[in-house]
């Protein structure tokens, strides 16, 4: 049971700071093409975050 919570605890943690992750290097991304972080949340990120599906 403790193995069980510890990998939720984990995992959450993890989605977390992923998406985190994500976030930052699509606003850096943005920032670097010159384009509003608008786009790339509405392409890039959109699609990097459906694509494991």
């Amino acid at each position: 049971m403790f193995w069980i919570i510890a990998s939720l605890i984990a995992g959450a943690i993890m989605l977390y700071f992923g998406s985190e992750w994500l976030v930052r290097g699509g606003k850096g991304l943005a920032l670097r093409l010159g384009i509003t972080p608008f786009v790339i949340g509405l392409t890039v990120l959109a699609f990097g975050s459906s694509a494991p599906e």
